[in-house]
């Protein structure tokens, strides 16, 4: 199988509920991905690694998937802007090519950050950061429906007052801000960590 065949299926396991299979599956692409000298497919890895850690509650790696996304991100905008010429040769894609990545990478960063601030009880942040995900497509209309919302979870539904929060409106009054969602003890929420 080729390195994008192996990403659209680790999505497919993401989406059967096979976060281990999908996890193992991604983590065993980074050195290929590294060889090919591919920060695209990378950013792929990041974020749908991020996404499954989201759905896993698994929150410190989903911070640390945004962080590289985001780091990655950065230096193509350096090189973009012109302030890493020592950079610019080793890039083979297109300056178009590379508007897009950014674009569709920021998207999932943003995605990824919008579910942590509804995960921890931050439902401003998180309707602040949809609002961002709803008004960054205007040059790339492509992207409009790419970052969908997370996979079904058999063990995991919505986050209290997430239904709210996409309506628009305040989330339910006995949810109280900083509380574990759906009554999750903190020892139970631990097991669902990955390594």
């Amino acid at each position: 199988m080729t390195i994008v065949a192996d990403l659209e299926r680790a999505r497919h396991l993401v989406f059967a509920a096979n976060e281990d299979a999908a996890k193992d599956l991604l983590l065993s692409l980074v050195p290929a991905i590294e060889a090919a000298d591919r920060d695209d497919w990378l950013l792929e890895v990041y974020a749908q690694l991020g996404q499954l850690y989201l759905v896993r509650t698994a929150y410190d790696g989903t911070d640390e998937s945004v962080r590289r996304i985001r780091e990655c991100l950065a230096t193509y905008a350096e090189i973009r802007a012109g302030t890493r010429p020592d950079l610019a040769s080793q890039v083979t894609m297109t300056e178009a090519q590379v508007d897009h990545m950014i674009c569709r990478y920021s998207r999932q960063a943003q995605f990824l950050q919008t579910g942590l601030a509804a995960a921890h009880g931050d439902h401003e942040a998180a309707e602040a950061s949809l609002l961002v995900l709803t008004d960054d497509t205007r040059d790339y209309p492509d992207l409009a429906g790419e970052v969908p919302p997370a996979p079904p979870h058999p063990q995991l539904g919505c986050r209290p007052g997430e239904q709210a929060l996409r309506a628009g409106s305040d989330p339910p009054p006995n949810v109280a801000k900083g509380h574990p969602a759906r009554g999750v003890r903190p020892a139970e929420r631990t097991s669902r960590h990955t390594r």
